[in-house]
């Protein structure tokens, strides 16, 4: 029998893997900054503390799911948009998503 242990690093694993498909999500509609993106997410029920979703944000980029916009001006924040592999993550992810909610045919009882 496998022992619970792993919960605890699990549920935190999965937050920021479904936290981080908001946020592309959030990126989608248009672009957006740090401030509009962390209210988009309370808004969810799901609410980031900045430093964590500074890291995510950083993540993305580095992942090239996420563009940064410079700013026109000194005082402008920096927005994020969504890149074409973005796009492409955010798609599959939704169809993996929806696949696991949906009743499997194959499975006894269904």
């Amino acid at each position: 029998m496998k022992k619970a242990t792993n919960q605890p690093r699990l549920l935190p694993r999965l937050e920021s893997a479904f936290s981080k498909v908001r946020i592309l999500a959030r990126a989608e509609m248009r672009p957006a900054d740090a401030l509009a993106i962390s209210e988009s997410l309370r808004r969810l029920g799901r609410a980031v503390a900045s430093p964590a979703l500074n890291r995510r944000l950083r993540s993305l980029v580095r992942s090239g799911l996420l563009k940064t916009n410079s700013a026109r001006s000194p005082r402008s924040r920096l927005t994020y948009s969504l890149t074409a592999s973005g796009q492409r993550a955010l798609h599959l992810a939704r169809e993996q998503l929806s696949r696991l909610v949906e009743p499997d045919a194959s499975l006894p009882g269904q």
